[in-house]
């Protein structure tokens, strides 16, 4: 979201100090994203961060999420082929669940973060499309998870073969403690033919999270053999192999990890489990 959406909010609003909100404005980069607004006023000391959170949330998402539904809502009313066919929508992240953007395997030695999503690599159909799965996303990290699979449910009532809503949904789905719906919808992803590295990347954490490690080890497999390649895939893949008694293939990916790792902490772990394969 531009940060021009939340000077809007702030510039309406009694008791603040418009000049220096506007002079913080006016210093950033062109086109600069309101998470960068928020940090500079904070940082400055024009307003504290609790307060511009309430201010941001209250008056800036929530009324755009509502005029962005309202707008998809249009848009199915126009594309008779994306029309619901009857059934209601099912929601599944509550407003208590936490959006937590990292995991703990092996009783927290294995400490994995959940890769986020970045709009800026997916393609994009339309406008609507683009600007209702940005929302959702600012929303998500704001604290408004469930407002978030609202609206990316609802775009994907209009927009169903939509990518980066599928992507964004299945890892808010993931860091809300939900694998089972991430596992749920790269199915049907899958099923459309789309198979983004990141998608089955989330979908093997998933696996992980839920002890599904035989399927977990098939998905990494297919991750390490493309062109480029996330070190900490081949630690991964070790883990579940370790889990799924395959010792020697998990002796091997522990080796690998080993040499291409940069992590001081998840080496430690490759190397505490290699020589416990190794003496056994």
């Amino acid at each position: 979201m531009r940060a021009s959406k939340l000077l809007d909010t702030l510039l309406a609003e009694d008791g603040l100090d418009h000049s220096a909100i506007q002079a913080v404005y006016d210093s950033l980069p062109v086109k600069a994203g309101v998470n960068l607004f928020r940090k500079k006023l904070v940082s400055s000391g024009i307003m504290e961060y609790n307060e511009l959170m309430r201010l941001f949330i209250n008056k800036t998402l929530l009324p755009h999420s509502y005029n962005t539904l309202e707008k998809l809502e249009k848009q199915r009313e126009q594309r008779v082929e994306f029309k619901p066919t009857g059934h209601r929508q099912k929601f599944h992240v509550r407003e208590e669940d936490q959006l937590v953007e990292n995991i703990a395997f092996s009783a927290g030695d294995l400490p994995i973060d959940i890769p986020p999503p970045n709009l800026n690599n997916m393609a994009f159909s339309y406008s609507d499309e683009k600007q209702a799965v940005q929302l959702a996303l600012d929303m998500a990290k704001s604290g408004e998870q469930n407002e978030a699979e609202i609206i990316l449910l609802e775009t994907l009532e209009s927009f169903s073969d939509s990518g980066p809503a599928i992507l964004v949904l299945c890892w808010i789905y993931l860091c809300t403690g939900h694998p089972d719906m991430l596992e749920t919808w790269v199915k049907l992803a899958m099923e459309k033919g789309t198979r983004s590295r990141h998608l089955i990347e989330l979908l093997c954490l998933a696996e992980q999270l839920q002890n599904k490690h035989l399927l977990a080890t098939a998905h990494y497999q297919t991750l390490v053999r493309q062109k480029r390649v996330k070190s900490i895939w081949y630690l991964l893949l070790a883990y579940s192999q370790e889990r799924s008694q395959c010792y020697q293939e998990a002796i091997e990916n522990y080796r690998v990890y080993m040499t291409v790792g940069r992590d001081d902490q998840l080496k430690e772990f490759a190397k505490q489990h290699l020589q416990e394969l190794l003496k056994s």
